[in-house]
């Protein structure tokens, strides 16, 4: 949902750690890295909140039960 996503972009908006509204490679986890790889549709080597938001958006949701939940 638009909620989810959001949630998303604001968890990861906290890794900018200089405060420039993108998100490069030395701010992420390394275990993170991939999703910058995935998600820099200008390929400017940073994520700004805009990729951020249709990156989010894109990803499925885990629905309780849903086929992904391990029982």
């Amino acid at each position: 949902t638009g909620a989810d996503a959001q949630a998303m972009v604001t968890r990861l908006m906290q890794f900018d750690k200089n405060a420039d509204g993108k998100l490069s490679k030395d701010e992420l986890p390394e275990r993170m890295q991939s999703v910058l790889e995935r998600a820099d549709t200008d390929k400017d080597g940073a994520l700004s909140k805009e990729e951020l938001t249709k990156f989010a958006q894109s990803q499925p949701t885990v629905r309780p039960g849903g086929p992904s939940e391990r029982r």
